[in-house]
């Protein structure tokens, strides 16, 4: 029996921020307003390892872009059933792989 995944629904953001001034900076990943949202659950993850700054952002852009990069799978997996067009997207799997990769990358 194939199950449905339970998760936040995207897309999601990136975002920096400090707990408090000279706490250094930490990253989070959170619904986006176009979301659908969860109630009383929107921020996906947050850093608070002690890796180094360079890693823990680069980790957080990839999660951000999560659902983007499940789409353009799902996408190329199938383009005749999962149209990313009903949400607002083209139905150019380059495209849409494009979009993805620069949000996980920068």
């Amino acid at each position: 029996m194939k199950m449905e995944a339970k998760h936040t629904p995207g897309p999601w953001r990136f975002g920096e921020f400090e707990l408090y001034p000279g706490a250094g900076l930490r990253f989070n990943i959170s619904q986006a307003e176009s979301a659908t949202y969860t109630p009383h659950y929107s921020d996906v993850a947050q850093t608070i390892s002690g890796e180094e700054l360079s890693i823990q952002e680069a980790n957080a852009r990839l999660i951000a872009a999560a659902p983007e990069l499940l789409a353009a799978l799902q996408f190329y997996a199938n383009p005749e059933v999962y149209k990313p067009d009903s949400v607002g997207r083209t139905t150019d799997l380059t495209w849409v792989a494009q979009e993805a990769i620069a949000k996980a990358t920068t």
